[in-house]
């Protein structure tokens, strides 16, 4: 059993794809027989305790937001380093370096990064200079400096190479899905009926609506898709779920939902999948969970980007805005092809990217080798 600490920079309450794949990495190191301590921020001070898995919360204030975060994680992890016999620090993002290096140095710990996303590369393609110049110095300048780093991809991998860091720290842990949460047989009734859509075609995009790709997206469901589907389909329904919809946009066949507890019922409620992602970087975890859900995805490349699949066979995948709506029609009127494309989409989720196999790999490949 191996005695861990992370930090999280973001909430530990899995509302979002950073935070639920570190929630699913504390809990499932923790199924390996190891001991998690997940020092995060959230809506109390309280600490939770599930078997192993301790989860120490605090408040950040509203403003200076960042440095707040900064200051808790390093005060609460010298803490826990002090009162525990902590083996390995895993700075859950890359804003939480900076506190798991000065911990790594002054207690003799080693340090994992975990990646979600190349945060040079996302800021670039989102066009934010502020967002790019604070990631490059860290990933440039600092990431060296931890004994290994997570990406979730090839291609981050080989982005963190081109950047310098050294390749024998790097390690491919993808994103993943709990399988059995997300499975085909949910029964996604009582969601229809809450949206009067029980004979109605449904199709869902979900993500966290303030964030710019999904706005983005957002943007291109109203702009292009949405109405070709239409046009073809009056009838059909999308279904969006997520926190802190724009005002800005609405459609009497949109449906809002807002943050919901239990995504996997308005997955399952759905009978097609859309990812129409244009910038951003990793891999997204929405497709994961769509795809083990038995759903027939349609996302275009970037969209499906790092994740290792068939276009036709387990996806399908589609850049242009008018091709994409025309693949959105066809498989609404197509009640074979749905089932195939979902069916095959379950079968890589369970062979590749169950969370369970993913974090084992961590845990003998990474964590052990310490």
């Amino acid at each position: 059993m191996k005695l861990i600490m992370i930090l999280s920079y973001f909430e530990a309450a899995p509302k979002s794809g950073v935070s639920v794949r570190i929630f699913e990495m504390a809990k499932n190191l923790v199924l390996l027989g190891n001991k998690v301590f997940l020092i995060a921020p959230g809506n109390d001070n309280n600490q939770v305790r599930i078997n192993n898995l301790h989860i120490i919360k605090f408040k950040s204030p509203r403003y200076l937001k960042p440095l707040f975060i900064i200051y808790y994680l390093l005060k609460l992890g010298q803490r826990i380093i002090k009162e525990k016999q902590i083996e390995i620090i895993i700075s859950a993002h890359l804003w939480s370096l900076l506190p798991a290096l000065i911990l790594k140095i002054g207690y003799s710990k080693k340090l994992v990064l975990d990646e979600h996303n190349v945060e040079f590369l996302r800021a670039i393609r989102m066009k934010s200079l502020k967002r790019l110049l604070f990631s490059f110095i860290l990933e440039k300048g600092f990431a060296n400096l931890s004994d290994s780093i997570l990406t979730v991809s090839l291609l981050d991998k080989k982005a963190l190479n081109n950047l310098g860091i050294q390749p024998n720290k790097i390690h491919i842990i993808p994103n993943g899905a709990d399988t059995q949460k997300f499975h085909p047989n949910i029964d996604a009734s009582s969601i229809r009926r809450k949206y009067n859509a029980e004979s109605d075609p449904l199709v869902i995009f979900m993500g966290k609506l303030d964030y710019k790709p999904n706005i983005e997206a957002l943007e291109l469901l109203f702009q292009k898709i949405l109405p070709n589907v239409l046009q073809q389909v009056p009838c059909c329904k999308f279904l969006v779920v997520g926190m802190n919809p724009p005002a800005h946009l609405n459609h009497k066949s949109v449906l809002y939902t807002d943050y919901v507890k239990d995504v996997a019922k308005y997955i399952a409620a759905a009978d097609v999948a859309i990812a129409p992602i244009l910038s951003g970087s990793g891999t997204r975890l929405k497709i994961l969970e769509y795809m083990a859900t038995g759903k027939p995805v349609i996302s275009t490349r970037l969209g499906a980007e790092g994740i290792v699949i068939e276009n036709g066979k387990n996806i399908i995948l589609a850049d242009d805005m008018n091709e994409f709506a025309s693949q959105v029609i066809k498989l609404i009127l197509d009640s074979n092809l749905r089932k195939q494309i979902g069916k095959n989409a379950r079968e890589l989720i369970m062979k590749k990217y169950d969370w369970r196999s993913i974090v084992e790999i961590l845990d003998r490949e990474v964590l052990k080798s310490f």
